[in-house]
């Protein structure tokens, strides 16, 4: 034999899997699947989207109403939607979230269980609806400073909204009614006085529930038909079940990562310092000092 042959490869399958170019590989599929703008099919009176780590079921005039009265004050309305997910864990779903949804997951917040609700809530309302992300939830200034705070916002459909985010399920039981009431008015009065306090220009907020049981969501419908019109207000109320990703309904909250929220108006040293060697009468000051 003249020289050593190369034998082929079998079809299909790669002369060599180096663990960091299969790495580079994942890492590309993911950013392409970011990337991509998610389809819409629409059959048997739904919507359904189609986004690169889950699919979004929506009543096809669901769709429209959401996007609708979102620019109107003293609408509201209570939509429903179903999420699928591709995976049933967390760790395999957040590679594919968009930049904005990963930018809520990954900054801090108040505090809570709640990083991967709210990641998903803006994920979920920038696939179907082609929301954008405004300030996340300790970028957002209110005044007074000591009252209810909202998740995030958003500009939706040329509108800037207030976010906020929630879970409704029971703890070792069935949600109840009486359960389910109290979520909503403690839920819907935290948007009315979140909107009241902001220093931003919403007007109008929006709620985005998660059930994890088709039973829950019916009993979250019913309460909702209980509720004063006071305090439904303009509020729109997004309930969407996704029944297989459980650490959406599991997450605990880290201690250790809950920041305090900055008072407005206080002064750190760097801005103290500089206040100081901008007053006309320091030099005043500092003879009156010798002079004693």
């Amino acid at each position: 034999m003249a020289g050593h042959e190369r034998i082929p490869s079998p079809p299909g399958r790669p002369a060599c899997a180096h663990p960091a170019a299969t790495a580079k590989r994942q890492a590309e599929e993911t950013r392409r699947l970011n990337h991509r703008k998610p389809s819409e099919v629409c059959a048997f009176g739904y919507t359904f989207v189609l986004a690169p780590g889950f699919s979004i079921r929506l009543d096809s005039e669901h769709s429209v109403l959401l996007r609708s009265f979102v620019r109107e004050q003293g609408l509201a309305v209570v939509i429903d939607s179903e999420l699928q997910p591709r995976w049933s864990a967390w760790s395999r779903l957040l590679p594919c979230l968009s930049a904005d949804a990963q930018r809520v997951f990954h900054n801090a917040n108040a505090g809570g269980a709640s990083h991967i609700s709210e990641a998903l809530s803006m994920e979920v309302l920038h696939r179907a609806f082609g929301a954008r992300l405004g300030l996340t939830e300790l970028e957002l200034i209110y005044w007074p400073t000591n009252g209810a705070i909202t998740d995030f916002s958003i500009e939706l459909e040329g509108t800037e909204l207030g976010v906020s985010v929630t879970r409704a399920f029971g703890y070792g039981a069935e949600l109840s009614v009486a359960q389910a009431e109290g979520l909503l008015c403690k839920k819907l009065s935290g948007v009315l006085a979140s909107t009241a306090t902001s220093c931003h220009g919403w007007k109008k907020q929006l709620l985005h529930i998660w059930c994890r049981a088709q039973a829950d969501v019916e009993i979250l419908r019913l309460a909702y038909t209980r509720l004063a019109p006071a305090l439904v207000a303009d509020t729109v109320v997004l309930v969407t079940l996704c029944t297989n990703l459980p650490e959406l309904y599991t997450e605990r909250g880290d201690k250790a990562c809950r920041q305090p929220r900055a008072c407005k108006g206080l002064k750190d040293d760097e801005h103290l310092r500089i206040l100081a060697e901008s007053d006309p009468l320091r030099f005043t000051h500092a003879m009156h000092v010798q002079v004693q």
